[in-house]
């Protein structure tokens, strides 16, 4: 489980909430499969907007959902001591991959997805994790002069993983 924000969005506050199961293939080499949900909330600008200057927001393009496949890449792992008292075990990751994203205009679009990562060991076989992704897609829009757009998401998340069976080498 994960759960985040969209980094970049200027007219929304957006929420990620999501899983992601993996398989890895070899100790650097895996795949995963992500689902994300993502809710939106007007910020102050976008309701400014729409109640003052009659703006049509809701023309604006916002995901909703994410679902897609990454292959990924751990280059580098290591352990770090924790005050003197714990070795804690981590792994640095890549991934790249596609999917598609759902948004508020009806469109699933299909999206590139680039990411990383750190995962940082608890135990055998569970673990802290924090996730920085790039989504990019091309959504219609209703805005009458851009009927569509290349749109960019930049998403941190936080969350933990879970290993079955537990990791050997901790």
């Amino acid at each position: 489980p994960n759960f985040g924000l969209i980094l970049n969005d200027a007219f929304f506050t957006d929420f990620v909430m999501g899983g992601r199961v993996g398989y890895y293939l070899t100790e650097k080499y895996g795949l995963e499969v992500i689902g994300l949900s993502i809710s939106s909330s007007n910020k102050t600008i976008t309701s400014e907007l729409a109640s003052e200057r009659l703006i049509k927001t809701d023309a604006l393009a916002t995901p909703t959902s994410y679902f897609g496949l990454d292959f990924k890449w751990v280059p580098i792992y290591g352990k770090i001591g924790w005050m003197n008292r714990r070795i804690i075990p981590f792994d640095f990751y890549f991934s790249l991959g596609g999917g598609v994203t759902g948004t508020n205009q009806s469109t699933s679009p299909p999206t590139i997805h680039l990411g990383g990562g750190q995962i940082f060991a608890i135990s055998k076989w569970m673990a802290g994790r924090w996730d920085i992704s790039w989504f990019a897609y091309q959504s219609n829009s209703t805005v009458a002069n851009r009927p569509n757009g290349t749109f960019t998401n930049l998403h941190a998340t936080i969350g933990m993983s879970f290993f079955f069976p537990e990791a050997e080498y901790r």
